[in-house]
């Protein structure tokens, strides 16, 4: 009889065990999650937009810095395309060449909220 017993509180040990871990994971998981750079959402970068930001923030960062690319592009008629600088891939992903960018026209390597409000991005 008491070695059933053993056995018993020996599952029920485990078995608590293993909820509390599973808990305590859990719980470290969503805490990594919101203390990782995701936003409320998880495709909204949070500011300050810099190398290894990635979201919908980021997006209209590059959609932005691609229309100041094109408008100087316009060059006049009869300019080659291959002259033509290059425009940045929307992707979402700021890295060296969002960054290059960035630093390109506003003198700054990370774009801060009150910038991005400011150009209306």
């Amino acid at each position: 009889m008491t070695k059933k017993i053993w056995i018993i509180a020996i599952v029920v040990f485990f078995c608590l065990t293993g909820i509390l871990i599973w808990h305590f994971v859990r719980k470290d998981k969503r805490k990594f999650t919101e203390s990782s750079g995701t936003a409320s959402t998880e495709n909204e970068a949070i500011f300050p937009l810099k190398i290894g930001s990635k979201g919908e923030n980021v997006k209209r960062l590059q959609a932005h810095l691609n229309g100041r690319i094109e408008s100087s592009n316009k060059l006049g008629e009869g300019v080659p395309t291959w002259t033509m600088l290059p425009l940045l891939t929307v992707d979402g992903v700021f890295g060296e060449k969002t960054e290059l960018e960035v630093l390109r026209y506003y003198s700054v390597k990370e774009v801060s909220q009150e910038l991005f409000n400011l150009k209306n991005m």
